[in-house]
């Protein structure tokens, strides 16, 4: 064994092994099993027979400092929550009497997986490569990098399944040293599966383990690394991975003269093109030109076996048409018979033409009735139900009625480009009914896949006409408004991705000067903006505010009254929160206050405007948080309570709207805040208790409204704190417990989010407060130190939080 680049001899008192029998820890050694560079690898089973299991013991040579005891028992834990049919757990760990840091892992019968699939097809090598892949992003969503995958990681046994091992180990290892002697530990990898952040010690990310899945792709094709280097040749290899030249792997296993000449060429032919795409796009030089994800790089494998287009080539008619008639080869073949002899009677239906002629023309003219018909129901009819009182439900069978329309007429593939223009147009309006901004039906699943429908629509005029203006201007609304959906999604990268499009899309537009194009641009400087603040990047966040606010002043005289006050408070709120966030109070109130009267001075003249109310009623929310730091509370209560009723007002006249019910629940909650403030714990929990209710029935109406969770999610925590005040543990436990199962779901669906992730850590350390058991109690306010020094350690840990980071810190510690 090799995994680890640690050198045995370096500690002579541990090169003589342990003899069998020996104890460490609840363990029995049987035998030598391996030797690599970490020390020495034992099969070992319970000393105490309380159950019969056998273990892969792993004794790590190297003594540990109190600083790395911490650091140790933080990542142990991050890994012993791995469970996956894939990974091979790691069961236990400590260290011997000497000092000696251990490791307990499943023991796993089986063999490398090169040496399993040395002689197997190239079906067979992807089928048990896709296994490593799953317990590869598992782990990435548990926030575990592996940092070593290789081959001699990787056990098949005699079934057939794959077993990852030493999953994080490098990292194990790491965090175990504590002397200055052996810093060469924090580079733990192997050199020909290293990716080049690894070997120019860079700081790594999933990229890293995507690239090494690239180098093991590569191997199991054709049994050749990559590049043509030695690996301990430290010079080689960093000039090597210093450029992004690699060559395909068919062109590499055609020149490999130690295979058979006929099966080179035969399993050459199979590997060239997509597998030598998938291949070369893991192995970039530049982690972000890499696949985003394990699972994007595993569904281009995916979509290779069953002959789908693949993710990471470039589209085209040619590559599309030969995938099709590999998947439908049957089909096709019959398809041109049939064509054949429908050719023969071809010619004696001509003669017919100019009969139907007259009868077609008299058609399209109808067609064109029904669909002036359709516009005007989908258009102006829906824009005067929104007026109206009590009308989401005609306006949810009005979108009914339209997605049918709307699905046989995106059918029709002869299809006119204006008509494909109105239809997209159409997407576009019940995207925004169903889960866009403003006034809508709640229903964000079927928005997205709306806004996608447009954008099919849309691409298809501009590849059509690309320079069509009309088209460019509605290709940018369609993508500003489903960011603006993917971001109130918490689906954040997604959503930055595509406000950047649209921000570059809506900047070339604007160069003709129409203040409506500049409007654009600072939308979606304004959305980038919301994404940098909910991944905690609140400097960035301001920024793009900033940006924003000075691209809606630069037209104001020029715009629509309405469109000015309405946007430009909504940034100046949102440049109010985030600087509270940042620990600004002050100059968060002046903001938030600017911008509500500047609201409140509009709806006083245009008392029917909901979206107006809608964004006052959000920028008095603003305010009163950024009120929790005066010593009065009463200030916080009134301004919450003008909210909570304007919402009231709003939601008693139309019941049906789910945006302002969940509006209306936000704003139940606050009031609870300002309750709980003043220490009335009672009304604090009615008021809870009322958001809560309303947000349930939402969540159980749409489940896939990831914002309503996360405030349910909130809504619970708070419930945990007013019943743990009230002297209620039992209450509260419970309570916790509600707003963690919400919120891990929440972080599982965006890993990466560092406000969700923080969200996870501050109520498993909350709950870890409140349980009885010290077991219990530990075992949360470890789990909540990990993820906290995770958010540390990438700078994502803002300043508010640095209380509650040491507290649960210093807890963790005292778990020892």
């Amino acid at each position: 064994m090799d995994e680890f680049t640690h050198v045995l001899s370096e500690h002579p008192s541990a090169s003589s092994g342990l003899p069998p029998g020996a104890r460490v820890g609840a363990w029995r050694v049987l035998h030598t099993i391996g030797r690599g560079g970490m020390g020495e690898v034992y099969l070992a089973e319970r000393a105490d027979a309380s159950f019969d299991k056998r273990v892969a013991l792993k004794l790590v040579q190297g003594m540990m400092t109190p600083a790395a005891h911490a650091r140790f028992d933080a990542e142990k834990q991050a890994l012993a929550r791995l469970e996956h049919p894939h990974i091979a757990r790691l069961i236990d760990a400590g260290e011997t009497q000497a000092g000696w840091p251990y490791l307990v892992m499943e023991y796993v019968d089986g063999v490398p997986i090169d040496h399993y699939l040395a002689d197997q097809d190239v079906d067979r090598v992807l089928a048990v490569l896709l296994q490593v892949c799953d317990a590869a992003a598992y782990a990435h969503r548990q926030l575990v990098l592996h940092r070593d995958i290789k081959p001699g990681n990787i056990l098949v046994d005699a079934d057939g399944n794959a077993k990852l091992l030493d999953f994080g180990i490098a990292k194990l290892l790491q965090s175990a040293e504590g002397s200055e002697e052996s810093r060469t530990i924090e580079r733990a990898y192997t050199p020909e599966y290293a990716s080049p952040e690894q070997v120019f010690g860079r700081p790594i990310g999933v990229a890293s383990d995507i690239y090494s899945l690239g180098v093991l792709l590569y191997r199991l094709l054709t049994g050749l690394p990559p590049y043509r280097v030695d690996p301990h040749d430290t010079a080689a290899l960093v000039q090597t991975l210093g450029e992004d030249t690699v060559v395909a792997p068919s062109r590499a296993l055609l020149g490999d003269t130690s295979h058979v000449g006929g099966a080179r060429r035969r399993r050459a032919r199979r590997i060239a093109g997509d597998l030598d795409t998938i291949a070369r796009t893991a192995l970039r030089k530049q982690p972000e030109q890499r696949y985003a994800s394990v699972d994007a790089f595993a569904e281009d494998i995916r979509r290779h076996l069953a002959n789908e287009p693949i993710c990471a080539r470039p589209d085209s008619l040619g590559y599309r048409g030969r995938k099709f008639l590999r998947r439908h080869a049957i089909g096709v073949a019959a398809t041109v018979a049939v064509a054949v002899a429908l050719v023969g009677g071809l010619v004696a239906s001509l003669w017919q033409a100019r009969i139907a002629e007259r009868e077609r023309a008299r058609a399209e003219q109808r067609f064109e009735d029904v669909r002036g018909l359709a516009h005007t129901m989908l258009f102006d009819l829906h824009d005067e139900l929104v007026k109206v009182p009590g009308t989401t439900k005609a306006r949810a069978m009005l979108v009914q009625s339209a997605l049918t329309y709307l699905r046989k007429l995106s059918a029709e593939s002869d299809t006119s480009v204006p008509l494909r223009s109105e239809i997209a147009s159409a997407w576009l309006r019940v995207a925004d009914v169903q889960g866009g901004g403003g006034t809508n039906l709640g229903d964000v699943k079927g928005s997205l896949g709306s806004y996608q429908q447009a954008r099919h629509q849309i691409e298809a005029v501009l590849k059509a006409t690309p320079n069509d203006i009309h088209a460019q201007r509605l290709h940018a609304q369609i993508l500003l408004h489903q960011g603006e959906v993917m971001y109130q999604a918490s689906a954040l990268s997604d959503a930055e991705r595509v406000y950047r499009q649209a921000l570059v899309e809506c900047t070339a537009i604007a160069s003709s000067g129409d203040p409506k194009d500049i409007a654009a641009v600072a939308q979606a400087q304004d959305g980038l903006g919301d994404v940098m603040y909910w991944t905690n990047n609140v400097q960035a966040a301001l920024r793009w505010y900033a940006l924003a606010q000075a691209t809606e002043e630069g037209i104001a005289s020029r715009t629509d009254p309405r469109d000015y006050v309405l946007s430009s408070a909504q940034i100046q709120m949102q440049r109010g929160n985030a600087e509270n966030w940042e620990g600004h109070p002050d100059r968060a109130r002046a903001l938030l206050q600017q911008s509500s009267d500047r609201l409140q001075n509009w709806v006083a003249t245009h008392p029917d405007d909901q979206s107006a109310i809608h964004v006052l009623s959000s920028s008095w929310m603003e305010l009163g948080e950024a009120m929790e730091d005066l010593h009065d509370k009463a200030p916080m209560l009134a301004v919450y309570g003008k909210a909570r009723d304007l919402l009231a007002k709003m939601a008693a006249r139309d019941p049906a709207d789910v945006g302002v019910r969940a509006h209306l629940a936000t704003a139940d909650q606050r009031v609870g805040d300002a309750y709980y403030a003043l220490k009335r714990y009672d009304d604090a929990l009615a008021s809870y208790a009322t958001a809560r209710d309303a947000e349930l029935e939402m969540v159980a109406h749409d489940a896939s409204n990831a914002t309503v969770r996360a405030d349910l999610a909130n809504t619970w925590y708070d419930i945990g704190f007013a019943h743990k005040d009230r002297g209620d543990q039992a209450a509260a436990v419970a309570s916790f417990r509600e707003s963690l199962a919400l919120r891990q779901a929440l972080m599982n669906q965006n890993p990466q989010a560092p406000m969700v992730r923080r969200d996870v850590a501050n109520v498993e350390g909350d709950l870890g407060d409140v349980l009885t058991d010290p077991t219990e109690q530990c075992r949360y306010h470890r789990a909540s130190d990990a993820l906290w020094q995770q958010l540390v350690h990438e700078g994502s840990a803002a300043p508010p939080d640095n209380d509650a980071i040491a507290l649960v810190h210093k807890q963790a510690a005292a778990c020892r």
